[in-house]
């Protein structure tokens, strides 16, 4: 458990602390991690050093407040004069709201399970955007880590679950506009809904592997809670009752004509993406040979993503060796349990340097040229593309090709002109041999 040296004070004290943190620093007194988020009142602001932090040990680390103290900081801290941009890469600022249903610092690993889960998502979201899958084969962690399933993936290792995770799925909307990067709007809250299921997941499967039996119960008990009590049935029959048919049957055809009928027979044609994308992977178990039938389900890819989520989760290390070995990749870097996280950026401040209102954004440092780590939540942290540099350097890159075009254009008329001058000088060359030729002699007198 982490542990820090803290001090509470009111609104006009925090700017004199953070430019002589020596004098503040003397009177904090010790608190853990869980005590970090206790009440604050209004226009109060908590103060944390860290005990084990060796770097700059007089300055503090996070600064918590309610979120309308903490908005209402921030510019006053940008507007003075000796302010570095942004404040908070180097000191974080969080709302004490983001503590009371979770300890950020408390860490719960995901169960391999899940795990695997989430590296469907992360297929699943980054296939509905490529053009190809093949892409899949060469990207690396930055891709990774712009997903929102990488976010959510993250938060629930950090304790959010549930309504919290649509609140975290808002700022990284709201990130993802600030920054221009393109979103799907109908995806996102797909991706939310698939994120609580593997996180009411979490909390009841405690073991390595899960048959598509009881995925399929678990499948049914989550789609049932989120049901209105006057929901009719999305499937006139149950997973569970498809699960058990489908367990007799080898033939992948036969499969096929099962799960296709089930689908088609729904009540009123209304179904779940979940649904549909668990009983497709059905039909050939951790096999990616049936996506292009799952994109083809909705125009969206929500059924595709689904459908990644549980070829995965049934296929484990054969699924994870697809496209590359992309799965096994993701797996073992993209779930790690790091007590410190970095960003360039918290949300809330990158809402005031890129806001819209203003007739220019404010151009901010970041440790990555291309890329933009936004704190979303506490120890929660999404990329985004840095649109507006890789658009300066795209024109710089256009100026500097419209440049070597226009030199060799020149170029070009350069040697054409020069060709043209040494065909004529061969003329003249040759005319001047000839034995009876006048050409270059001078002209008798006119009698």
């Amino acid at each position: 458990m982490k542990k820090f040296q803290g001090v509470d004070v009111e609104f006009g004290e925090l700017l004199r602390i953070l430019s002589r943190p020596v004098e503040a620093k003397a009177r904090s007194y010790s608190l853990t991690s869980s005590e970090s988020g206790d009440y604050l009142p209004a226009s109060h602001f908590r103060v944390l050093w860290e005990d084990d932090k060796w770097l700059e040990p007089d300055a503090p680390s996070i600064v918590i407040g309610n979120s309308y103290d903490v908005n209402n900081i921030l510019p006053r801290l940008l507007a003075l004069p000796s302010a570095v941009m942004p404040v908070t890469s180097i000191v974080k600022f969080w709302n004490v709201e983001d503590f009371k249903s979770n300890n950020p610092f408390d860490i719960k690993p995901l169960e391999r399970t899940v795990a695997l889960g989430f590296v469907g998502l992360i297929i699943g979201e980054l296939t509905s955007l490529i053009s190809s899958v093949d892409e899949l084969r060469t990207m690396g962690m930055d891709s990774v880590r712009r997903t929102l399933s990488f976010v959510c993936a993250q938060s629930i290792i950090r304790g959010w679950k549930g309504q919290s995770l649509a609140r975290l799925a808002d700022r990284w909307l709201e990130a993802s506009v600030l920054t221009d990067n393109e979103v799907n709007p109908s995806a996102i809250a797909n991706i939310v809904s698939v994120s609580d299921f593997l996180c009411t997941l979490s909390d009841s499967v405690h073991f390595e592997s899960i048959s598509s039996e009881v995925l399929g119960q678990r499948i049914q008990l989550w789609l049932e809670a989120q049901k209105d009590l006057d929901q009719r049935d999305l499937l006139k029959r149950s997973i569970p009752q498809i699960t058990r048919e489908l367990r007799s049957v080898s033939s992948r055809e036969k499969r096929y004509d099962i799960v296709m009928d089930a689908l088609q027979s729904s009540a009123g044609g209304v179904y779940s993406t979940l649904e549909q994308g668990f009983l497709i992977s059905l039909i050939e178990p951790g096999s990616f040979e049936f996506l292009n039938l799952a994109k083809s389900m909705d125009p969206a890819g929500l059924v595709m993503t689904a459908y990644s989520v549980f070829v995965v989760m049934l296929g484990k290390e054969s699924a994870l060796r697809n496209f590359n070995g992309f799965g096994g990749v993701v797996l073992r870097q993209a779930f790690q349990q790091n007590t410190d996280v970095n960003s360039d950026i918290s949300v809330e401040e990158l809402n005031i340097l890129l806001n819209k209102r203003r007739s220019a954004p404010l151009p901010f440092r970041t440790r990555s040229p291309w890329l933009i780590e936004v704190e979303i939540a506490p120890m929660v942290v999404g990329c985004f593309a840095n649109v507006a540099r890789r658009k300066a350097s795209s024109q710089r890159t256009l100026e500097a090709s419209e440049a070597i075009e226009r030199q060799e254009a020149l170029r070009g008329k350069l040697i054409t002109a020069m060709r043209a001058l040494e065909d004529v000088y061969g003329i003249v060359e040759r005319e001047q041999l000839r034995p009876d030729s006048t050409f270059g002699k001078p002209r008798g007198r006119r009698k």
